[in-house]
Parts: structure tokens; C-alpha cells; sequence
């Protein structure tokens, strides 16, 4: 269990020592099992510090879904794509103004992807997650036992010196 998981159960005996039915109800609104309740409350609560006042929803198996909504608006950006390798980009300005960033990457014997999420660092700017995720990527890159791939690099640092130049207007 890991902090945040041990501080609403903390909250929740809390609530439970003080017979508080308001945040009983609040907690408990996030379904009956506990694990799937922890789940749904930091993924809600992190929802929340993003910006967004939503009310909860969830899909049909209990699970919070409102931050998928947010996520499926990512802007992609396609930094290459030979063949069956390829890098884009994700970028995603979230309610509080604050960017996140996310990569799919696919290398002859690796790759990565995470899309741009409420759970990755913000950014203050889009050009800050957009050059974030390219370092990120260049790591994975070169981290590849496939020495084909590391010719990869070199168009990543293209586009990041052509997003450093729009930047400047």
C-alpha cells in the first residue's frame, strides 16, 4: 500500500471513529471494494489538483474514468516514422493551465509508451513538455541494444532544434 492508499484509510477510519456520514458516503460513493475505492479516490483527487471540478464517473466495471476524457484530447506529434519504427510525440494542456507530455516510441527491439497523463510532471509551457518527452525518448533511444536505432537520435534532435527556433518567435 503505498501513501496515498494509507492515508485514506486512515481518513476512512477516521470518518469511521467519528461517525462523519458525509465523507462516508463521499468515500464509499467510489464503490464498495476497497482497493477499487483507493483507486478511484487519489485518481479523483489528482483529477482535481489538475484543474478540472467534474463530478466522478465511472465505466461499467466501477472504475473512475473522467481523467480518459482529458487524455484522449492529447495534440500527437509525429517526430518520425520509418517503417515499423516511429516516435510521436503527445502534448496535453491540462484545466490548470500546466502541460504534460507522453511518448510512443517503437525501435527494432524496444519502445515505450506512455501518453501524456494527469500523473506525468507539469510543465509550465508546451514547447517545456514537448522538448521533455523528445529527452526522454533520446534515452530510450540510446538505451537500445540495437545499434540501428541509435540513427534515431539524430532526427530527434532535429525536430527539438526546430521546435527551439519556433519557440523564439
Amino acid at each position: 500500500m503505498d501513501s496515498t492508499e494509507e492515508k485514506i484509510v486512515a481518513r476512512l477510519k477516521e470518518a469511521l471513529a467519528k461517525g462523519d456520514v458525509a465523507t462516508l458516503q463521499y468515500m464509499l460513493s467510489f464503490t464498495a471494494n476497497f482497493y477499487q475505492m483507493a483507486d478511484n479516490i487519489k485518481t479523483y483527487e489528482k483529477y482535481l489538483a489538475c484543474g478540472y471540478t467534474d463530478k466522478p464517473s465511472f465505466d461499467k466495471y466501477g472504475w473512475i474514468d473522467n481523467y480518459k476524457k482529458v487524455e484522449a484530447n492529447a495534440e500527437k506529434i509525429s517526430v518520425f516514422e520509418d517503417g515499423s519504427k516511429k516516435l510521436s510525440v503527445e502534448v496535453l494542456q491540462l484545466a490548470n493551465g500546466k502541460w504534460v507530455s507522453g511518448i510512443d516510441l517503437m525501435l527494432a527491439e524496444s519502445g515505450c509508451l506512455c501518453g501524456a497523463s494527469i500523473w506525468n510532471k507539469q510543465y509550465n509551457t508546451r514547447h517545456e513538455a514537448y522538448m521533455a518527452a523528445c529527452e526522454t525518448a533520446m534515452k530510450d533511444i540510446q538505451s537500445s541494444s540495437n545499434k540501428n536505432d541509435k540513427k534515431y537520435i539524430s532526427y530527434v534532435k532535429k525536430k527539438m532544434a526546430e521546435s527551439l527556433q519556433l519557440s523564439l518567435f
